[in-house]
């Protein structure tokens, strides 16, 4: 942070106030940010730095502390597993350039994304299982190995990795699968069959990930997730229903591959990506079997279903549909554009369990419905107390009721997915070079929003038809005063309101912290993920533990930040632009990166919130 700046690594339970406090006695603290185990101090002098680094030892609470100064390094990290292989996708669009024939354009890519190694595939899919058989069987005597994911659907490209889930290995009664696969992990470190061995504790489904060494291929595997068996075969029972199926779903896989739509975290997953596929095909003209249907016990959901066997589906020569098999290829991949395209999404679960949507109020009070059972079986059973539908998707699992696919999808995200499948509508309709223009095409309104370095200005879109709601805009003004005022500590004022054509909304912003800095190792210090809150309670909290932490001469300091916020109403979206006028080095910065990262995340939070708390009331 430059020579007026240090870094204190200290115990994960020493107070924020006393750490601020104990560097205070050596001279003016004038910016401070809380990481998860570290603090980083500015002082406004060097002197006060050499001051405090002359000293040998600094003890706080009985602990000694680590104090130096704050070490620039190179931003450079592994690349993301699921970014497109620049090669292969040159590959594909040279070998799409002047072909119009759709199905000839998926001969094309197919033969790019997954040669005819099949075979070869499958040995060295066995080779892994029959290695973790022989090397884990000598512990866990009665173990079975039951692979699942795109390995098992097929609907990986070329050197998928593996998953792995292991039965019969966790005993009932031990809650924690974290012991267990650390003595799996040691275990496959000395087969010498295995390297690059760690347990991910924190994962949804913690793992232990692995390479095996004479395939070279990834493997993750778990203790507790039979429920990712079941879904995969639940996809190959659809995918066996016609060959179009499992074509399509490579199509659109590898279209939101392309354009970052696919993934982990706040993008959608793979079998999120699936089963939004499924449900299409579940709408008219297909009209395929909903899961309900295909089992052979009615009312039969997952946890009811026997764990090592497989899931009791209905033959499938009695569920035919006419329609899909009249249905060119290009049709089913034009149908998932229409569909979501306009779809809902503030208001409606989609159900693959049922074949159709349900109002997400009807799961507030489920007694008062018409499918009472399916929706107390889907709001009971877990600890967040049933399927998560107030979130910006709602994407019910057909097997595990309880649970949303899409919980982790973010607005910006969901906005994306509408954008690039309305165009894929418009490239669909035009016959033409389909699937070229579908991976090589952006939306013209889709802007990326990077925050440059020297840049004195951001702004961020906000879209009506992903928020929803008649007063999404007279909320959108309201939160962001919260957002600044209450969250981050500004003052604000409003300079001027006027409407030409348009509704526009100015704000004065300033502030004296930083409080956007260490928001995210605040949370985890304060374990608020165990709590169950509201974004404003979550994020005061928060904000009450930093602002405890602030030492009193700062709050004499100058303003550390300073911008003027405009927020200009446009048809159906918003444009909020943020211009500095004064900053402290590289706080506008970071604020605006944070902003960017943050605003309509909360936005969506505030809106779900309050919808939920409407829906109490009625």
């Amino acid at each position: 942070m430059g020579n007026d700046s240090e870094n204190a690594s200290y115990p994960q339970h020493t107070l924020q106030a006393d750490l601020v406090k104990y560097f205070s006695q050596f001279g003016p603290v004038v910016w401070v940010h809380f990481g998860y185990d570290f603090t980083l101090l500015d002082f406004n002098e060097k002197s006060i730095v050499e001051k405090v680094l002359s000293k040998n030892c600094h003890y706080l609470n009985g602990r000694r502390l680590l104090v130096k100064y704050k070490e620039n390094k190179k931003a450079f990290g592994p690349v993301r597993q699921d970014r497109t292989d620049d090669k292969t996708f040159e590959a594909i669009v040279t070998g799409l350039k002047d072909v119009d024939d759709f199905e000839v354009e998926f001969g094309v890519m197919i033969a790019k994304l997954k040669p005819n190694r099949r075979a070869q595939e499958v040995e060295a899919y066995e080779l892994i299982c029959k290695d973790l058989r022989q090397f884990l069987g000598e512990k866990f005597f009665n173990m079975e190995v039951h692979p699942f994911g795109s390995t098992v659907t097929e609907l990986g490209f070329s050197n998928s990795d593996i998953d792995v889930y292991l039965a019969n290995v966790k005993p009932f009664a031990q809650p924690d699968d974290i012991p267990i696969l650390r003595e799996i992990k040691k275990i496959l470190v000395r087969s010498h069959r295995f390297g690059c061995c760690f347990v991910i504790p924190s994962a949804n489904v913690p793992i232990v990930r692995c390479v095996h060494l004479k395939t070279g291929i990834q493997c993750d595997i778990n203790i507790n997730n039979m429920l990712g068996v079941f879904n995969s075969e639940l996809i190959r029972y659809y995918m066996g229903i016609d060959p179009k199926v499992q074509q399509a779903l490579l199509v659109l896989k590898y279209w939101a591959k392309c354009h970052n739509i696919k993934g982990q975290s706040q993008f959608f997953s793979n079998y999120a990506f699936t089963t939004m596929f499924i449900f299409v095909l579940q709408q008219s003209p297909y009209y395929l079997p909903t899961v309900e249907s295909i089992q052979q016990v009615k009312q039969q959901t997952f946890w009811s279903i026997p764990h090592h066997s497989k899931p009791p589906f209905a033959p499938m020569a009695q569920f035919r549909s006419e329609a899909l098999t009249k249905a060119l290829l290009l049709e089913l991949v034009e149908q998932f554009f229409k569909f979501y395209a306009e779809y809902p999404y503030h208001q409606e679960v989609i159900c693959p369990y049922l074949g159709k949507s349900i109002l997400k109020e009807a799961f507030q009070s489920p007694s008062e419905q018409a499918n009472c059972k399916f929706l107390q079986a889907s709001m009971a059973g877990n600890e967040d107390n049933g399927l998560a539908v107030s979130r910006t998707v709602c994407v019910q699992d057909p097997l595990d009721l309880n649970k949303n696919v899409t919980i982790t999808v973010t607005g910006p995200m969901l906005r994306r997915l509408v954008l690039f499948c309305r165009l894929g509508k418009k490239i669909c309709a035009s016959r033409k070079s389909v699937l070229y223009k579908l991976l090589t095409e952006v939306p013209c309104d889709y802007k990326k929003q990077p925050v440059h370095e020297n840049a004195d200005s951001f702004q961020v879109v906000i879209h009506e038809a992903v928020i929803g709601g008649p007063e999404w805009f007279k909320n959108l003004i309201e939160f962001l005063r919260i957002a600044l005022e209450t969250f981050l500590l500004f003052t604000v004022t409003t300079e001027e309101e006027h409407a030409d054509n348009q509704t526009v909304t100015v704000f004065a912003c300033n502030c004296k912290y930083s409080l956007w800095d260490g928001r995210k190792s605040t949370a985890k210090q304060l374990n608020l993920s165990a709590q169950k809150l509201s974004l404003v309670e979550r994020e005061q909290t928060i904000t009450n533990h930093m602002k405890a932490a602030i030492p009193d001469h700062m709050k004499d300091l100058p303003v550390l930040l300073s911008f003027k916020i405009t927020v200009t109403r446009n048809e159906d979206e918003a444009l909020i632009c943020a211009n500095k006028l004064a900053a402290y080095k590289k706080t506008f910065k970071s604020f605006a990166q944070f902003f960017v990262c943050n605003f309509a995340t909360w936005f969506e939070l505030y809106q779900n919130d309050d919808n939920v708390s409407e829906l109490g009331r009625q």
